[in-house]
């Protein structure tokens, strides 16, 4: 199995993050939300993880001051229990706590699950 990497998500990723979202959430985001996402919040900041140039994966977290507020983690349902979703979501950790942001917390009002404290596994 190849290697997963991560980049930072373009707009080109849009199509990709549906799909992933589609198949892992029973409420996704639209496409328009996504978007949104990209064109309008100055706070948002996406990630992907790719294998064999394939987005499997992607996280995003709105960086407000020195806050972040996770949005979304997820791994496409073929690639969780592999680890990729863990490192996934350290890597935007990283790169928030790069950014000067002392604190990352998930969005309770966008989580999909009932835990607000944690990433559930599921996701990931």
């Amino acid at each position: 199995m190849s290697e997963v990497t991560f980049r930072q998500a373009t707009i080109a990723d849009v199509k990709s993050l549906l799909r992933i979202e589609t198949a892992v959430f029973s409420s996704p985001w639209s496409e328009k939300a996504f978007r949104n996402e990209f064109y309008t919040n100055q706070y948002a900041h996406y990630i992907v993880a790719e294998q064999e140039e394939a987005v499997i994966g992607y996280a995003g977290v709105w960086m407000i001051l020195d806050e972040g507020h996770i949005t979304n983690v997820a791994m496409h349902p073929d690639q969780q229990g592999r680890g990729h979703g863990t490192a996934l979501l350290a890597e935007l950790l990283r790169i928030a706590e790069k950014k000067r942001c002392h604190e990352v917390n998930p969005r309770s009002s966008d989580l999909k699950h009932e835990s607000t404290t944690t990433i559930p596994k599921i996701w990931i």
